[in-house]
């Protein structure tokens, strides 16, 4: 079993608009929802990839309700721990006129020192049983800043390796634990490093046990390492619909090739084919495995 965990859960909406602008009455043509939170999307990507996947973490409220229906409805396994304060919502604005999408994020409600207790336990008994973790996002406000580093250890203790999709403070607390993967864009990397050449940051990581770092770039080439080489990666070219979910997708190809046990190169093909394939969906990490066959048929992995 393959294990995603969701901190900082959400429910997502998407409104699609044949135009707007800013300060006028904004008519949507099309409502879209969806669970989200980066750690659902990755286990709906992975669900896609057809990995024996669940998802576990906080949510809360009314649309813990809404993401347990329809996590339900979509056949992805689920085991959450209840939160009394709600899940946020968030909501994705979609101009078709201009190509382009809005986020719009609300604040995070707290969670008690007892929910952070309830899930630590919940999650050493799931370790027991999980051959590879996937975590990712911001921490919600009442959860421990060093809660990756344990998660990590902890994780360590049962042989499992942990996928991390975080940057700046939980990064730098989760560091020590040595995560199996780190995963951030090109901003992120250099807040949480500096701005140094990343190939030579890439080279220090592999000292300090990380045994994969992706550094991505948008739709631009990027940089990935593993087993002490570096790749250059280039992605294929498409016209985004919503990027929204498209970095969640392409960690949950890279835990199912690294669990599959699959070359480097195929391994970094499969992430990216799965990551485009999403963001030319309308909902969040959702992607057709036809579409993602094609383009990872079109990814380029060379390396330096």
């Amino acid at each position: 079993m393959l294990l995603s965990i969701s901190l900082n859960s959400a429910y997502q909406k998407v409104l699609l608009f044949d135009s707007f602008t800013e300060g006028g009455v904004l008519r949507a043509s099309a409502l879209y929802t969806a669970p989200s939170g980066k750690g659902i999307n990755a286990a709906r990507a992975l669900k896609t990839l057809k990995s024996n996947v669940l998802i576990t973490g906080f949510i809360g409220g009314a649309n813990a309700a809404l993401i347990l229906k329809e996590l339900k409805e979509e056949n992805i396994a689920s085991d959450f721990v209840l939160t009394a304060t709600n899940t946020r919502t968030c909501t994705t604005l979609i101009n078709k006129k201009n190509k382009s999408f809005t986020e719009l994020i609300e604040p995070s409600g707290k969670i008690s020192p007892q929910e952070v207790k309830v899930l630590k336990k919940k999650l050493s008994k799931l370790f027991k049983k999980t051959k590879l973790v996937t975590i990712s996002g911001t921490l919600p406000p009442g959860v421990p800043g060093n809660f990756y580093n344990w998660i990590i250890k902890e994780a360590t203790k049962y042989g499992v390796r942990v996928l991390a999709d975080i940057c700046k403070a939980p990064m730098k607390e989760a560091l020590s634990a040595k995560p199996y993967l780190i995963k951030m864009n090109h901003e992120e990397f250099s807040a949480t490093f500096g701005s140094q050449n990343t190939e030579n940051q890439i080279y220090r990581l592999f000292k300090k046990g990380i045994s994969w770092i992706i550094v991505t770039d948008g739709k631009e080439k990027f940089l990935a390492g593993t087993n002490g080489k570096v790749f250059l990666v280039t992605p294929p070219k498409i016209k985004v619909v919503n990027g929204v979910g498209s970095g969640d997708t392409m960690l949950a190809g890279l835990a199912y090739g690294i669990n599959k046990g699959l070359s480097p190169e195929e391994t970094l093909k499969i992430a990216v084919g799965a990551g485009a394939a999403s963001a030319l969906t309308i909902r969040p990490a959702e992607f057709e495995l036809a579409l993602m066959k094609k383009l990872v048929r079109q990814v380029r992995v060379k390396r330096l």
